[in-house]
């Protein structure tokens, strides 16, 4: 009931906005105002102020503002006929109709604003993970990097950065750094990348190939008799210190695996998870461990361990991975003849190849290396909202324990929330824009979900992330009524401006007729644009 009552108090907001843009355009512009209905129903009561009335409806759900002489039929008394809208040159008439529309675009921007700026904390512009072969691994930017402007423009946030680098796909950056004290510049050609939107459509961004996380020094056994083994380390355990030295992330164990196997003895800390159940669920705790790890003992010098980051932690049956015989343990180190140390190399090279089979060289402990081939299929998932979405399945889960730094205290905040608020309203009205465009014409992309099911879904799980999820429900709310009045139909605003243009080259009034007609010609027009504009960018079958 929550959450009806809140898409209600949307609709109401969206409402009330529309007519307040009509009420101070006219205010400015001294256009008559013939009446305030508040409410609709049975008028309970009527008042006078000044030369416009206002009226009380039975049900309080809307507040709609008659201008003086909006429609050709209206009376207007002879005193007040230079102040009806029909009476005022084009260019005013049409701020008028327009601010209704313009107020509802321009509301999510405000809403937008009002959530940005109440952030105190933003995650920090610092590279946690590198991705192999990236475009941050060609620049030379490195893992603890911090991102302090990129072309001159100061970046006060890791999102902020994505939303630079998305923005331009393969165009050259600046980027002005920090490492370790030392004030350093790369140069960067984020690489395109071709992602899929909200609503299914293709959309082409830039990738730096950076992550906000840092890997946590966990590890991987490579030899079920070696030194790491014998004693006693399992795959998944988290190293914490090495002689007395503490490990924080994974860079630090990669930096430490070369050095262990020229010692004879080092002692070790780690953590292991270990997994409890109770009536509700299943809690993972940590226990602390010692070991001493005696790397001479092995004939090659090598420790038997090395960072879980491509090492298997779970496979779900029935899936590719689990038909080309991948289990929990293996490590996989190449895909089609490419090595990688992190797993998103992979996530992003089976992204792109889809359905296309390919070759993953893979370490299982104990045993030979050994190559497989793994052709994803596309599977069905249900999202929040109890939309159908199809997406690739490999179904191999890595282990992959990660950490972010804590958030710090936001810089400039109100240039931020600006520029935030003003990026949050640009993607969702290009949401909107391309929903109006394909939606009408590809119902099967949302046949689980007709509607009044979505709405109710919607309504049901409205309060997960409250804050975030209203904000988004009432911004594209509004959005599509300000588009929708901009449609050239007699009743809307975007109409009445068609016919007084159209009036004012006639010199003549249009006939309701012929209002009726134009707009039903104007309509088509416009499902016939979109079906075209449609068929240009739609894929080809």
């Amino acid at each position: 009931m929550g959450a009806w009552l809140a898409i209600l108090a949307i609709g109401l907001t969206v409402v009330l906005v529309h007519e307040l843009g009509h009420l101070v355009a006219a205010w400015i512009f001294d256009v008559g105002i013939a009446r305030i209905r508040v409410g609709v129903g049975p008028v309970l009561r009527t008042w006078r102020l000044g030369r416009a009335r206002i009226s009380l409806g039975l049900l309080p759900v809307a507040v709609l503002v008659d201008l003086l002489g909006r429609d050709p039929s209206d009376p207007v008394p002879p005193a007040d006929a230079s102040r009806a809208l029909r009476s005022r040159p084009v260019w005013v008439r049409a701020v008028v109709l327009m601010a209704g529309p313009a107020c509802n675009l321009a509301l999510p921007a405000v809403l937008w604003f009002g959530h940005f700026i109440g952030q105190t904390a933003v995650p920090p512009p610092v590279v946690g993970t590198v991705v192999d072969d990236s475009a941050a691994a060609t620049a030379g930017i490195e893992p603890g990097d911090r991102i302090v402007s990129i072309d001159g423009d100061d970046v006060r946030s890791f999102d902020e950065l994505i939303r630079r680098i998305e923005a331009a796909p393969e165009r050259e950056l600046r980027v002005h750094l920090v490492r370790g004290g030392e004030h350093l510049e790369r140069f960067v050609l984020p690489r395109k990348a071709v992602v899929r939107t909200g609503l299914g459509e293709p959309a082409i961004v830039g990738r730096l190939g950076v992550l906000p996380h840092f890997y946590a020094p966990q590890i991987g056994v490579t030899d079920p008799e070696g030194p790491a083994a014998r004693a006693g380390l399992r795959t998944g355990d988290i190293l914490t210190s090495i002689d007395g030295e503490p490990l924080d992330t994974v860079e630090d164990l990669e930096r430490w695996l070369p050095r262990l196997s020229r010692r004879s003895q080092v002692r070790l800390t780690y953590l292991r998870p270990v997994a409890r159940r109770d009536a509700l669920a299943t809690w993972v705790y940590f226990e602390s461990h010692h070991a001493q790890l005696l790397a001479a003992a092995s004939a090659f010098g090598d420790t038997g361990m090395a960072p879980a980051n491509t090492f298997v932690r779970r496979v779900q049956p029935n899936s590719p991975a689990a038909a080309a015989g991948l289990v929990p343990g293996d490590r996989i180190v190449e895909v089609d003849g490419r090595p990688f140390t992190r797993w998103e190399f992979l996530e992003a090279y089976l992204a792109a190849a889809g359905t296309r089979p390919v070759t993953l060289a893979v370490e299982r402990p104990g045993r030979a290396p050994r190559t497989v081939v793994v052709q994803q299929r596309i599977a069905a998932t249900k999202d929040a909202r109890g939309i159908v979405r199809r997406s690739l399945l490999f179904g191999a889960v890595p282990y992959g324990r990660t950490f972010r730094p804590p958030p710090e205290p936001l810089r400039g905040r109100f240039a931020y929330a600006v520029a935030s608020s003003v990026e949050a309203s640009r993607r969702l009205l290009a949401d909107v824009a391309v929903a109006a465009v394909t939606l009408p014409f590809r119902a099967a992309t949302v046949t689980d979900a007709t509607p009044l099911r979505g709405a109710a879904s919607t309504a049901r799980r409205l309060f997960a992330d409250a804050d975030v999820e209203v904000l988004r429900l009432a911004s594209i709310v509004t959005i599509v009524a300000g588009l929708v009045h901009l449609l050239p139909l007699p009743i809307l605003d975007g109409g009445r401006l068609l016919f007084d243009v159209l009036d004012t080259v006639r010199r003549k009034r249009s006939s309701t007729m012929l209002r009726f007609r134009i707009g039903i010609a104007a309509l088509l027009v416009t499902l016939l644009v979109l079906a075209l504009v449609w068929a240009r960018t739609s894929p080809s079958p």
